[in-house]
């Protein structure tokens, strides 16, 4: 696609934003944010520039305003295209439903827009049907409960414009007939289906094809990305998303995490087991057996010697893996370790075994490459189509699975690949991972290095004095001519916000070995604040295992409305319960720390119960850390490199769900004895200028009043 033609001047940005400008004058919310104005005009050079901005901008800037106007001004150019990437589906619809229409509206610009997720975000309408009709039974007729879930889900379907399955009501989305009806390329019939027309993912794409600015999630972006690259493919041309020119990653210090999720790779006998299910289930009319059909001329030995070896794989292969991890591994590493940590020697005790398999799993890639047609898709019907197209990505499956193995036989050769295993305790199941040690040149390769313009923004990037810590994760570090800025929030943190750590004797530091003692400091400490502040508390822990502890010894000593997240509860569902509320208490975990908006007086206490350090289990980042250990010969290094830096970003997101609005009140306390021991100075260089006692009234059994006094006096 072509660059930019037309410059985006200050004057327009200023026509916007400024005092008189058209945002005061159609919008009744308005009010003056200088930030705003200087964020707008860092992204407009951005655009002009073809340039790559790294931008803080805190809550209450307005940044989505601040980078949707260059989108929209640029996208006057038919030729011009935004892509905007968020990890939150609220912001993606906050952007789509609020901020676009009421910003194009406000410029006078008739600029399309849309949002386009992957395609598993999208109901099936063949399946909705499909199943809606097997669960009916015969004939047409509604079902006698039309409160069934297959009914509700059919009158969903029937009335949805979006057919994003997200949306539906949360019960809904939580029963297994859901699973069924998601969007799946293998089962797709693409023009062949008689509901293509209304098919609600090509209709999304294709609304995206006429749009000039797609609002989308990381997952697509980054799948998008690998598959032009595989393709040699430039972003002038179509691929899962239209040809674009520039690039906006908000929530942008959640991509590292994103991207290595994405660029890894896996084996476990879960895994495995469902590729067997896949091709031999349904007895003498199985996949695989329908598929050797298709292709003709397939002996009867060969397919059945696919069925007994990949059974022997399997089987194989899921008695190692659960004899990789021992006892004392998982007590040691919580589940998680690298190759060179077991208690068993990888090259002396494991390899020899991986090895044997490896021939097994190359013949069966053989047998499934003799077995898989060579046939076009409009010699088949529908049904050996979509058997033709699992076939195909079980195949990849397969392939992966081989791969997996080979990495970890010449792990000594990949140096830049992280070899670790998880064991899932639920499942007794081992999986073997492969992982890349750093995302940073393949995020520059693939994105960074191939746009006219691309903006990454978050409320969190800054763990310092700069923005060091984001540039290397993502490989911008040594890039020339960034444009940076830094705008922390409007709020009055100082007469709004209080912040209380301890520092006093009785503080207790947190400690793995210690984790008892740990829950029992936490259960004398937060019944008699949130008693204090009249409930409206949101209580932050790092892990379920001390949520849990703590939780038990404290869920019959506060008399208000107790709240928990747990396995199988949703999120916004708490969000809903405990915003309506006004006066609970929820204990959350990590899906807590950020993307949670709750404005008003129904969250006026925040607790922190341990400074987020990152999970010592975590084995990428553990490897992260030996590789920088290894490059500086200082043992130290990698915890200022990496500990301390996504410490203080998760930090500081944590303490941004207090104030989210001008009108907020409320306190927040770090309970972590290190916090007033250690790390006090570190974390205020980071944080909003919260007010503060001084020293001295930083001692625990004066908390509670200095709760009550600072917000009801």
């Amino acid at each position: 696609m072509s660059p930019l033609r037309s410059r985006i001047t200050d004057e327009m940005i200023e026509d916007i934003f400024a005092p008189g400008g058209l945002l005061e004058e159609k919008t009744a919310s308005w009010e003056e944010r200088p930030d705003q104005l200087q964020m707008a005009k860092d992204v407009a050079r951005c655009y002009n520039e073809s340039g790559i901005a790294v931008i803080e901008a805190g809550t209450g800037i307005g940044k989505s305003y601040a980078y949707l106007a260059s989108a929209i001004l640029a996208g006057r150019d038919d030729k011009q295209r935004t892509v905007v990437a968020t990890s939150n589906t609220a912001l993606q619809r906050q952007l789509v439903d609020k901020d676009l229409p009421t910003l194009i509206d406000a410029l006078g610009e008739g600029v399309p827009y849309s949002l386009l997720l992957g395609r598993a975000h999208y109901a099936c309408i063949r399946a909705v049907l499909s199943y809606t009709k097997k669960a009916r039974g015969e004939g047409d007729e509604l079902f006698k409960d039309t409160a069934s879930i297959e009914e509700r889900v059919f009158r969903w379907a029937s009335n949805t414009e979006s057919g994003i399955v997200d949306e539906m009501d949360l019960d809904l989305l939580r029963s297994a007939f859901v699973k069924e009806i998601r969007s799946d390329k293998d089962r797709c019939l693409k023009q062949r289906c008689p509901h293509f027309g209304h098919c609600f993912y090509y209709k999304a794409a294709e609304k995206a094809t006429k749009s000039r600015i797609v609002v989308t999630n990381h997952a697509l972006l980054l799948i998008d990305a690998a598959m032009r690259a595989a393709g040699e493919e430039e972003y002038s041309e179509q691929a899962l998303l239209p040809p674009f020119n520039h690039l906006v990653i908000d929530e942008c210090h959640n991509i590292d995490r994103a991207a290595t999720e994405y660029f890894s790779a896996e084996l476990g006998g879960r895994q495995m087991e469902e590729v067997y299910n896949k091709l031999y289930r349904g007895g003498d009319m199985c996949l695989a057996d329908r598929v050797a059909e298709i292709r003709g001329g397939v002996r009867k030995e060969d397919a059945e010697a696919l069925r007994a070896t990949l059974r022997s794989f399997i089987d194989l292969a899921r008695a190692l893996l659960v004899n990789i991890i021992q006892r004392e591994d998982v007590e040691r590493f919580s589940s998680q370790c690298l190759i060179d940590e077991t208690v068993r020697s990888f090259d002396a005790e494991i390899a020899p075994t991986l090895e044997s398999l490896l021939p097994m799993i190359e013949e069966v890639c053989r047998l499934m490459e003799g077995l898989r047609p060579i046939i076009l898709p409009n010699e088949l019907d529908n049904e050996d189509l979509v058997r033709l197209n699992i076939f195909r990505s079980l195949f990849d499956d397969v392939r992966g699975m081989a791969a997996v193995i080979e990495g970890f036989l010449d792990h000594e050769a990949h140096p830049d690949q992280v070899f670790w295993y998880s064991y899932e305790s639920d499942e007794s199941d081992v999986v073997m991972h492969a992982s890349p040690l750093s995302v940073g040149p393949l995020l520059r390769h693939m994105i960074f290095d191939k746009l006219e313009s691309v903006v990454c923004t978050s409320a969190t990037l800054k763990t310092g004095k700069d923005f060091s810590f984001f540039l290397k994760q993502t490989g911008l570090d040594g890039k020339d001519d960034l444009v940076t800025g830094f705008y922390p929030s409007p709020f009055d943190y100082a007469s709004k916000a209080l912040l209380l750590y301890p520092i006093c004797q009785e503080a207790v530091d947190f400690n793995t070995k210690k984790k008892d003692e740990y829950a029992d400091y936490l259960a004398s400490l937060i019944p008699p604040l949130v008693e204090s502040s009249g409930g409206g508390a949101l209580v932050l822990f790092t892990s379920r295992e001390m949520l849990e502890k703590v939780w038990s010894r404290t869920k019959d000593l506060v008399k208000l409305p107790m709240l928990k997240q747990g396995r199988g509860v949703n999120t916004g569902e708490l969000v809903k319960t405990f915003r309506t509320s006004g006066d609970a208490v929820l204990y959350g975990l990590q899906s807590f720390w950020e993307g949670v908006d709750i404005q008003g007086d129904a969250l006026r206490l925040l607790i922190i119960t341990q400074l987020p350090f990152q999970n010592i289990s975590d084995c990428v980042m553990k490897a992260r850390k030996r590789a920088i250990a290894r490059q500086t010969g200082n043992e130290w290094a990698s915890f200022r490199e990496i500990d301390l830096p996504l410490m203080l970003m998760r930090l500081k997101q944590g303490l941004g769900r207090l104030i989210r609005s001008q009108d907020d009140r409320g306190v927040a306390l770090i309970a972590d004895g290190r916090m007033g021991r250690r790390y006090a100075q570190t974390v205020l260089s980071c944080i909003p200028p919260f007010a503060r006692p001084d020293d001295e009234g930083q001692v625990l059994s004066g908390y509670p009043d200095k709760v009550e006094r600072f917000l009801y006096s």
